[in-house]
């Protein structure tokens, strides 16, 4: 899956600056870096992404409280 998806974002990162849909910064914002258009990791990034939230979303619905069990009244 993460296979596919790198592959898919590289070609739609290089589509989209190719045909000059958009640009990216030639320099990095924080790190004023040079970085290229379209930066080389960023498909490598979208996979890091997706699997951050797809480890972390479990975690995270566990500390959702639950909904109280509903009581039976004695007859």
């Amino acid at each position: 899956m993460y296979a596919a998806a790198f592959l898919m974002t590289s070609v739609l990162e290089l589509f989209g600056t190719g045909f000059g849909n958009w640009t990216w910064q030639a320099v990095a914002p924080v790190t004023h870096l040079h970085q290229g258009n379209p930066p080389s990791v960023i498909a490598g990034a979208y996979c890091l992404l997706d699997a951050a939230v797809l480890w972390l979303s479990p975690r995270l619905a566990g500390l959702r409280p639950r909904p109280a069990e509903p009581v039976e009244e004695a007859a």
